[in-house]
């Protein structure tokens, strides 16, 4: 995790660290402040002009230091400076990786607008001379963060990390935009199921957006320079509706719903889902919260009038359909909240073509005439020559109207596309498709799996 945060220049006035702050973390290590003095941090961290724009890392004792220098010059102004994050030095090379990235993003922000408005030039100049007013020169000293915005800007960004906080989200002198995720590498941080930043490749037409906090929120979140398509998206969205509805409500071009979706994703501010109904099968996840007194159960009997969450997760223990659980929980919000606090999985049944490769071939009676055999060699051009041998020796395949159905459908019989997707995708009903899978039961093979844990056969 991030020990601290500091800001080190390297100019005219020499090597200054102008800014040091620690935040309010607990850890084993000393505080590096109080090992080095901040000359020799300043020296040590100051950039070189052949490190501007590069990854910066240095490892001292148990300390390893990360950031990403850069140069500005405005014609009365040049400076290199190094937004440097001091991290534990058993940290994973990926943090370290995303540390530097994270450094990256600041140092730009803060150069455009030093080159908007001399923001970087004004920021060194108040902190240099408060410190040279005060009595003994502290670069962590409080008052900096009262009257510097980027010390504050810098602060800010190192408790939203020390909190375990994902998304970092700050703006640099009020306009540009920090946005990043940080990936953990402690295993309290790690997602029970699933990295939500996969998601985006499961963003379908037949998806429903569950957002994680309210539409205005999240509005509010947004760069002023976001598509104004967004807040007709959010005004419309729910976890009961899928994306090819919401673009019609909505009016947006489902190509664009589809990229704006995969951004709230991306961002942390939804999750795909498939849309509620009760038809669809929960089970309790794995990871999920079922201590009594716990900080979530707390916040689920506060919200829900004292409902007790183990009590509500308890129905969940096998999979179960919403529909046979309607009488205990008839509220749909209850299991709204569930999804968003990951405390239940949906399960989808996917379809795999699995071949028998050490069965002989069948000898069929009826065979079929040339240009009947021509025809389905075409149907099944698409299958690899293993699958496409054990299909025309299954019993189904003699009819000819079954193989052509098969054919259509077996692009989703790899296991990329559960059932309610299929069934969406070519407008056909649940029991057509379980008839033609049972048709094909010699080489087919369903497996229940949790939504986006697909293994690949």
């Amino acid at each position: 995790m991030s020990v601290a945060v500091g800001l080190v220049t390297s100019g005219s006035r020499g090597n200054r660290l102008v800014f040091y702050h620690r935040g309010g973390t607990v850890t084993t290590h000393e505080d590096v402040a109080s090992v080095l003095p901040p000359t020799t941090l300043a020296e040590i961290l100051a950039p070189s002009s052949l490190m501007v724009d590069r990854k910066f890392e240095l490892s001292v004792d148990q300390w390893r230091f990360v950031g990403h220098p850069f140069s500005v010059y405005n014609g009365t102004f040049s400076i290199t400076f190094n937004v440097v994050f001091v991290l534990e030095s058993h940290c994973s090379e990926k943090l370290i990786e995303a540390y530097d990235h994270l450094s990256h993003l600041i140092g730009s922000a803060i150069v455009h607008e030093e080159k908007k408005c001399d923001f970087l030039c004004q920021e060194v100049n108040l902190l240099m001379q408060l410190l040279e007013e005060a009595d003994i020169p502290d670069p962590s000293a409080s008052h900096l963060l009262d009257r510097s915005s980027l010390a504050k800007s810098l602060s800010s960004i190192l408790l939203c990390l020390q909190r375990g906080e994902r998304h970092i989200q700050v703006k640099i002198n009020g306009w540009s935009d920090v946005n990043m995720f940080i990936k953990f590498d402690s295993s309290k941080m790690q997602e029970a199921e699933y990295d939500l930043s996969d998601q985006v490749f499961f963003v379908r037409s037949y998806s429903a957006l569950l957002l994680f906090e309210s539409p205005d929120n999240v509005l509010t979140s947004l760069p002023p320079s976001s598509n104004p398509a967004m807040q007709r998206l959010l005004s419309v969205v729910s976890p009961l509706k899928n994306l090819q509805a919401v673009s019609l409500d909505a009016d947006i071009p489902l190509v664009l719903v589809l990229r704006l979706a995969s951004h709230l994703v991306h961002w942390r501010k939804a999750m795909a889902i498939y849309p509620l109904s009760e038809n669809n099968v929960y089970i309790t996840s794995p990871m999920a919260d079922t201590r009594l007194n716990s900080e979530l159960s707390s916040q689920f009997s506060d919200r829900f009038h004292d409902q007790c969450l183990a009590d509500i997760l308890s129905n969940f223990s096998l999979p179960v359909p919403l529909g046979d659980i309607k009488d205990i929980i008839d509220d749909e919000t209850i299991v709204i909240w569930l999804l968003q606090h990951k405390q239940i999985v949906q399960l989808h049944t996917y379809v795999y073509i699995v071949p028998n490769e050490a069965e002989p071939p069948k000898i069929n009676g009826n065979s079929p005439k040339k240009g009947d055999a021509l025809k389905q060699s075409e149907l099944l051009s698409h299958l690899t020559p293993v699958e496409k041998n054990c299909v025309l020796q299954t019993t189904a395949a003699s009819n000819s109207d079954d193989l052509e159905e098969f054919a259509r459908l077996s692009q989703y019989f790899h296991g990329n596309h559960h059932l309610e997707g299929i069934m969406l995708m070519e407008n056909i009903p649940r029991s057509q498709l379980l008839t033609l899978i049972d048709k094909f039961s010699e080489i087919l093979v369903t497996c229940t799996l949790p939504e986006h844990s697909i293994p690949s056969i």
